[in-house]
């Protein structure tokens, strides 16, 4: 049983990373639970993420049946970016804006935005070995259990913007930039 204001700590050993934790309520599941790192849902009762050692607060007394805790190997995967020509790529990890051969954990979502200089468009994303759709300018995924590369293609603008000019005299001409 744990009371309000009480605590827990879940820790591996070096070597490993804590990647998801269950609780099995004993009775009724009161207040919430607060987790000192990763994501906790009070509703399925779940902790995930990537972490050594978890410390967990309650808020009210709750009896817990059973805890159920999966780790594994504390291994990371390097994320590739290749530099394209004509625009650039960024890939981030949350807020966190990753540089070529950066290292995650499997399973961490990640977000890729190409973005085509002045003049160019986007044509395509390679992630790992298959081509990708964007979704409102970007692609997510999730990291596989291996290294990723990453590479963007943009071309010349076939359209480029007409723009009219008006002349001091009233005269209008086109103007292709």
């Amino acid at each position: 049983r744990f009371y309000a204001d009480s605590y827990l700590t879940l820790s591996v050993p070096a070597g490993y990373v804590i990647k998801s934790i269950v609780f099995t309520a004993g009775g009724d599941w009161k207040g919430s639970i607060t987790a000192s790192t990763g994501t906790y849902n009070n509703d399925s009762k779940t902790w995930t993420g990537n972490a050594q050692e978890v410390k967990f607060s309650f808020a009210a007394q709750n009896r817990i049946k059973s805890v159920k805790v999966t780790y594994a190997a504390d291994v990371k995967y390097a994320v590739n970016i290749t530099t394209p020509s004509n625009g650039t790529l960024v890939v981030k990890d949350g807020s966190t804006v990753l540089t070529d051969g950066a290292q995650v954990y499997e399973g961490t979502k990640l977000v890729v935005t190409p973005t085509p200089e002045a003049g160019y468009v986007f044509e395509s994303l390679t992630v790992g070995d298959s081509e990708v759709e964007l979704s409102e300018g970007k692609y997510t995924f999730t990291m596989p259990e291996n290294d990723v590369t990453i590479s963007a293609t943009f071309k010349a603008n076939e359209k480029p913007d007409a723009t009219l000019v008006l002349s001091k005299n009233g005269d209008i001409s086109d103007k292709i930039e």
